[in-house]
């Protein structure tokens, strides 16, 4: 079986106007937004049009694509709304002469450099897959965060306990959906812009000495208080935390952690008998030397 693939991208693409999104203080403003879109090509992809070094049937005009796309945008537009239209671009796109439709999966990432109060910006990727008729198979939506930066304290060492230092963290939630299983709301951006601030909220007065205990306390808490009645069906949650300053001659060590509790049954757990106490619990004193 093959494994060749032809995509197509459309990178860090400027919008004429904003779009309509969570401001650092949660409330709903226009703000500055790029967007990226990734377009997989069905079977032999664009081969054709390499054979003949010419643009074909085969292949979605990148240049066309960016001018549909920019076009879409109109002042005072969401997230979602825009989301959507540029989906259904693609799709018209997609389809060519004779029925023929030649995208596999489109992926459109959209950044919001001003949405994060302690990090690098938002962002809302929305994925659709195809099957060969242009009929959707599957969607995924994902709303992430990008190095949001922390001061705690955190190490192992008896000098990293006299002062609190900066942490990066990454947080991106991820829901795949079967066309089968019907149509999943995916929460508003206004659902999740307090992500981040519960972030802060359960990292910032820890003391832990490793980041594999950070990690995993704030991958569960972050499940139990706050993705849990966002995603009643389950979510994926990825987290990564970077450690910026121990070493001297690499960027950071990090640590990642997934945790999918749309496939976790916990078949076998009963929760009336589970032990009630959490990490936040417990108080640990060490002799550091």
């Amino acid at each position: 079986m093959s494994q060749n693939a032809d995509l197509i991208h459309v990178k860090e693409l400027q919008l004429p106007h904003g779009l309509v999104a969570p401001d650092v203080w949660g409330k709903p403003k226009e703000q500055p937004a790029t967007i990226s879109l990734t377009v997989s090509l069905q079977g032999d992809g664009f081969s054709t049009a390499a054979d003949k070094d010419q643009l074909d049937q085969s292949t979605i005009h990148y240049g066309e694509l960016s001018k549909r796309l920019r076009s879409l945008n109109h002042a005072g537009q969401d997230v979602e709304s825009f989301a959507e239209q540029a989906h259904k671009c693609v799709h018209a796109m997609a389809g060519k002469a004779e029925g023929k439709f030649i995208v596999r999966l489109a992926a459109l990432r959209v950044t919001l450099p001003k949405a994060s109060m302690y990090g690098e910006g938002c962002v809302c990727t929305r994925v659709v897959e195809y099957d060969d008729g242009g009929e959707v198979t599957r969607r995924m939506g994902e709303f992430g965060l990008n190095e949001v930066k922390i001061m705690t304290l955190v190490g192992v060492n008896a000098y990293e306990r006299q002062a609190e230092q900066p942490l990066l963290i990454g947080v991106h939630v991820t829901r795949w959906v079967q066309q089968s299983e019907g149509v999943m709301e995916w929460p508003k951006m206004e659902e999740m812009a307090g992500l981040e601030g519960k972030v802060a909220e359960i990292v910032k007065p820890t003391s832990f000495e490793t980041l594999e205990t950070l990690a995993d306390h704030t991958a569960r808490l972050l499940q139990e208080e706050f993705l849990a009645t966002r995603f009643p069906q389950g979510c994926i949650l990825r987290l990564t935390i970077s450690k910026p300053r121990p070493i001297p001659f690499a960027d950071a060590p990090a640590v990642e952690v997934m945790r999918n509790s749309h496939e976790n049954l916990r078949g076998g757990v009963n929760g009336e008998s589970a032990p009630t106490i959490s990490v936040r619990d417990l108080s640990v004193v060490k002799p550091y030397a």
